[in-house]
């Protein structure tokens, strides 16, 4: 293949999945290969991309000659066909969808033909009678190429999930991460002890929460702790918590503090959800779950931000509900993004990373309120209680966004000790001590913030 061609399919690579059904282009890029190989058998890449190229050039002499015509004839029928003439210019070839060029392209000969009834410029419509052989010839073959792409690609997908069920036994028996779809691989340092459970048999996709497999001690951190959470809850209520029954409580401080331990119920039940949905064999299940996980992700940095910002701003109210304001936006959108198609590939997996860090440092703001409020030695002080929890929480991402320590030994920590318990341990843990962290600035926020 020519240096061009070479270019042009790998920019036909990245942009392949842009013309197939959200349910086909989610099992790329397995099918992304063989489907380009498929493709170039047919010699085909590079006759679209010529054809591409030359309806853009068209597209650029029609606009160019009809803006003189305008300029003679400045009708408001004549500027509204150059309008159109732009935006048709200007769109990505490659994203064009056939139907909708079609339509276009008649109702901009009907315009043309209009405009141009009293002095017709031949050369336009010339040149727009090519751009009408270009669309329906050369993109005719395009559309019918591409439902070859998307057989071709649907029937890679659905035989490699058929494979993987064969050889789970329908979810009986654990299976190798290379016996796994491309789109379940998550972690290629995790060797064994997968599961692929039909969503059908909810039963034991459920019950293999407490069997022995690599997402074992993933769930089971996370139930326990959300039934640790569960009895706080129940301790402010039923003890009570001297934040119930202090005179100066109000009901934003106790609306806080549930708040916190709500959004950490949510974020443990969540998680806990998700990893046992990593065994399922329904894609549309696997990923829901796991962008409910991400929801629950957000909401646990939310409230945890939250709840420092309130006490440490407790008595600057326009300070303090500014910030609150822009850190709950944050919170909608980190429960957003997720159910959107790119937040959960394999491929965003540093972006997903950086989205959650950067909620974490949007929590600098009310702290630099706090300095220049009170001074830093004072916020310092007031912080304080907070710096264990934020060890582990750093410590554990470090560990979890560098696979460690699977990534120097892989097979060897299938099962326990790799980087996904220890994050959700640290988590855990986390939770737990910035509870006792928010108590701490409940009990001194007078003292500090007024």
């Amino acid at each position: 293949m020519s240096e061009g061609g070479i270019r042009r399919r790998a920019s036909y690579s990245s942009n392949i999945k842009s013309f197939l059904p959200s349910e086909i282009a989610s099992h790329l890029p397995s099918a992304t290969s063989s489907a380009l190989d498929y493709l170039d058998l047919h010699g085909t890449v590079d006759a679209v991309w010529s054809a591409g190229e030359r309806l853009q050039r068209c597209f650029f002499d029609v606009e160019n000659r009809v803006k003189i015509f305008v300029e003679s004839n400045p009708t408001s029928i004549s500027k509204d066909l150059l309008k159109m003439l732009t935006d048709l210019r200007t769109m990505d070839i490659e994203k064009l969808r056939l139907p909708s060029v079609q339509s276009q392209i008649e109702y901009i000969t009907v315009k043309l033909k209009s405009v141009m009834a009293s002095s017709p410029d031949q050369v336009v419509l010339d040149k727009w009678d090519e751009i009408r052989r270009l669309v329906e010839e050369e993109f005719q073959d395009k559309a019918q190429l591409f439902d070859s792409v998307v057989e071709h690609s649907f029937d890679s997908a659905k035989k490699s999930i058929e494979r993987a069920l064969i050889r789970a036994q329908n979810g009986a028996k654990l299976i190798k991460f290379n016996e796994l779809p491309d789109a379940w691989k998550n972690n290629e340092h995790i060797l064994t002890g997968y599961r692929f459970i039909p969503i059908d048999n909810k039963r034991d996709l459920f019950l293999s929460a407490f069997k022995w497999h690599n997402e074992t001690i993933n769930v089971q951190t996370h139930l326990w702790a959300a039934v640790g959470v569960t009895m706080l809850l129940l301790y402010h209520v039923v003890a009570p918590h001297p934040v119930w029954i202090a005179e100066d409580s109000t009901w934003s401080d106790k609306l806080v503090m549930v708040s916190f331990l709500l959004a950490s119920l949510k974020c443990l039940i969540f998680s806990s959800l998700w990893h046992i949905h990593a065994g399922c064999a329904d894609k549309k299940y696997f990923e829901h779950y796991a962008c409910v996980d991400y929801v629950g992700i957000s909401s646990l940095i939310t409230a945890s931000i939250t709840g420092v910002t309130f006490y440490g701003l407790y008595c600057d109210n326009i300070t303090r509900n500014t910030l609150l304001t822009f850190i709950i936006s944050n919170a909608f959108v980190g429960s957003y993004l997720p159910f959107t198609d790119s937040f959960n590939k394999k491929e965003s997996r540093g972006f997903r990373i950086g989205f959650f860090v950067y909620m974490a440092i949007c929590g600098l703001a009310p702290i630099l309120a706090m300095v220049s409020y009170h001074g830093l030695d004072n916020t310092l002080t007031f912080l304080a209680p907070i710096i264990p929890s934020l060890l582990f929480y750093v410590v554990g991402l470090i560990i979890y966004a560098f696979q460690i320590p699977e990534c120097f030994a892989p097979g060897r920590f299938d099962f326990a000790f790799a980087s996904h318990n220890a994050w959700h341990i640290a988590v855990a843990a986390a939770i737990f001590l910035h509870y006792k962290a928010i108590v701490s600035m409940y009990e001194s926020r007078y003292l500090f913030a007024c």
